[in-house]
């Protein structure tokens, strides 16, 4: 498979170099900060990121809180542990979102199956103890797997200085003591790290007419606790109906059924295409020797044109397409389109090359298409596009930096610098890229 180390032609440019400086950028953003312990889905949304898909909200309403995270996120979670950054006074502004799957035993590997006791809740919870197995009225927890996540939360909001984190645990497997049992382990470990838990709920499930309880027991921060609301439980209104299912539609992006629809979105279902775009791909890089990274480039931003024209692409010029993004120096240059008014066709055209292009080609469509998301704050997008991305080729260095800045809640803002590189170098090509749109230009 195809790493991200080999430069392609350089036309006179160091390509290696201008790799090396954008994982530089990552590095440096990473290098106080360590890594989760869980690849568990995680999916991270922050609303720094200057986009409309993020708007801030202000909630005091617990039901309305739960209401509105489908729309946020992008997708009704299931079984998911969701930490959001509450801000503003008392802690009531919605200000980003870090979520992951919830780790049962059920669903790891046996590695994980043992853990030290003191990591989960006290003997006679409810909950199994780790390596039990599931018990009668419920799925058992990795307890090993929580206290990991629970670190990778505490770094997320500290990374982006949260001071206040509200829980939410939706859990479909569990009765309701078990969720509790899980979000007082999540909390003791969160609150270790510095940070104070605004508020914490478990529900079976986001939908309308469903109920929703409040954790008690004291690891809710009492001075903010005492502005809330006193009720312990409520029905959880209609997320189609909440102001952020309203903000998202306006924006014209779907609000996907679960985190599988999304991943099946980069996927078309037309195999038969998919697999003559292969045999194109295959004919374009046994003679394709000539054309230089301007070339390339100018090629890519003109089929970026034609998709915000409303054109549709050849066969024949998709499988061009995944030649020239797979120089580094021509893919590099392209991130920066995430912060132009070319921003959006730009999406697009990532978007359906990750759909339509095979292998290595595929990897690198799917990592543009992974920051380009990330800049505007869309985790769930990002986070899938990278899975793309390292299931091709699990040493793709690019990918494998955006998935850790991702994991650990790094800000969009400071991956941004990632695509300002690469108007210096396509005028080292002599390629005008159009210039940074005004919400960027700060």
């Amino acid at each position: 498979m195809a790493g991200d180390g080999i430069p392609r032609t350089t036309d006179n440019c160091d390509a290696s170099r201008w790799s090396i400086h954008n994982l530089a950028v990552i590095h440096r953003c990473l290098r106080a900060a360590p890594i989760s312990l869980l690849r568990a889905g995680i999916v991270v949304s922050m609303t720094n990121a200057p986009h409309p898909a993020t708007p801030r909200i202000t909630l005091t309403d617990p039901g309305e809180l739960i209401a509105a995270l489908p729309a946020m996120l992008g997708f009704y979670p299931e079984d998911s542990i969701i930490g959001i950054a509450m801000g503003g006074p008392r802690a009531t502004e919605m200000r980003g979102f870090v979520r992951a799957d919830i780790p049962y035993l059920d669903d790891l590997d046996e590695e994980w199956s043992h853990c030290a006791p003191e990591l989960g809740p006290a003997a006679g919870s409810g909950n199994p103890a780790p390596g039990s197995g599931a018990s009668p009225l419920g799925t058992a927890f990795d307890w090993f797997a929580v206290a990991g996540l629970s670190h990778s939360l505490a770094i997320f909001a500290l990374n982006n200085g949260i001071e206040h984190l509200a829980l939410v645990v939706v859990d479909s497997r569990n009765p309701e003591e078990h969720r509790e049992d899980l979000i007082h382990a999540l909390a003791d470990h969160i609150m270790d790290g510095g940070v104070t838990i605004a508020s914490a709920y478990h529900c079976a499930r986001i939908a309308a007419g469903d109920q929703w309880h409040a954790v008690q027991g004291g690891i809710v921060d009492e001075e903010i606790a005492r502005a809330r609301s006193s009720d312990h439980t409520g029905l959880i209104p209609d997320p189609q109906g909440s102001a952020a299912a309203a903000h998202r539609v306006l924006d014209g992006r779907a609000i996907h059924g679960s985190r599988r629809d999304i991943v099946d979105g980069l996927t078309s279902p037309d195999h038969a295409r998919i697999a003559a775009i292969a045999t194109d791909s295959s004919l374009a890089s046994s003679i394709e020797h000539t054309g230089t990274d301007a070339d390339k480039l100018r090629a890519v931003l003109s089929a970026v044109a034609e998709v915000q024209s409303g054109a549709e692409l050849a066969n024949t010029e998709i499988a061009s397409l995944g030649q020239h993004i797979s120089s580094l120096l021509v893919r590099d240059c392209l991130f920066t389109l995430a912060l132009t008014d070319d921003a959006d066709a730009a999406h697009a055209l990532w978007m359906l090359l990750t759909q339509l292009l095979s292998g290595s080609a595929r990897a690198e469509a799917a990592t543009l298409l992974a920051y380009s998301a990330y800049v505007v704050g869309d985790g769930a997008c990002a986070g899938s596009a990278i899975d793309i991305a390292l299931e091709i080729d699990d040493t793709h260095r690019m990918s494998v930096m955006l998935d850790q800045s991702l994991r650990i809640g790094l800000p969009p803002r400071q991956i941004m610098e990632i695509a300002h590189v690469g108007w210096e170098l396509a005028a080292a090509l002599g390629v005008a890229l159009p210039p940074v749109a005004s919400r960027h230009d700060t």
